[in-house]
């Protein structure tokens, strides 16, 4: 009998077992299989070419541009809260229109812009602290109180600003997408306006408790961070 020295020890000695009992068409048991050792696994580099690509810092358009969605989906989102209260608690004609108008838009316009969120990796962003202010304001009040506060807070002074913002946007985004869908929004947006203003009452609307709502195109510059 001529025996063979075989690197590795027994485990090695089982491994090319194992292997000969393969090739000759033999059923291995299974607590065999289970002493075999692990076959080796390539490493793979924890960081691929594309997500170390994807962590490059963004660029300053590409900042502005998600600073913009996300001031216009939390715009979105108190225009369609108030809209919904003004059908509930007033009993102005113009200001339920006005109230109705802005609510359909919205339903339109919110899916789009949840898609342009998602393309960028964004979630839809909370109102800020005015913006929720606003809101308590309106669910306090009623008839004549509420209305002026609708109509100055939300329908002309935000709205506005939102027409603004977008209007800067438009001049200044590279993105296709972008350009096409506030190119969309802005003629519902300026007759919103222009419905708010007919229902305004003579003298101007009075100031109930201060400018609660910051609007997007005076007070949201700060820096894109």
């Amino acid at each position: 009998m001529i025996s063979a020295r075989v690197r590795g020890g027994p485990r090695a000695c089982a491994s090319l077992a194992l292997a000969a009992a393969a090739a000759c068409g033999w059923t291995v048991p299974a607590f065999a299989q289970a002493d075999a050792p692990a076959p080796r696994v390539a490493r793979v580099p924890l960081f691929a070419a594309s997500a170390a690509q994807s962590l490059r810092p963004l660029s300053v358009q590409h900042r502005q541009e998600r600073r913009f969605l996300r001031d216009a989906a939390a715009g979105l989102r108190l225009q369609a809260d108030a809209a919904r209260l003004a059908l509930q608690r007033s009993g102005d004609p113009a200001v339920r229109e006005l109230a109705a108008d802005v609510l359909g838009a919205s339903r339109q316009r919110e899916p789009e812009l949840l898609r342009l969120l998602q393309a960028r990796g964004m979630a839809q962003p909370m109102l800020d602290n005015a913006q929720a202010r606003t809101l308590k304001m309106l669910g306090r009040a009623n008839g004549r109180k509420f209305d002026r506060i609708y109509l100055e807070e939300v329908a002309t002074r935000s709205r506005a600003g939102d027409i603004a913002e977008h209007e800067r946007m438009l001049a200044a985004t590279e993105d296709p997408m972008l350009r096409r869908w506030i190119e969309r929004q802005l003629p519902a947006m300026r007759h919103q306006l222009v419905l708010a203003e007919r229902a305004v009452p003579r003298g101007g609307p009075a100031r109930a408790g201060g400018s609660a709502t910051r609007s997007m195109g005076a007070a949201r510059h700060a820096p894109a961070r």
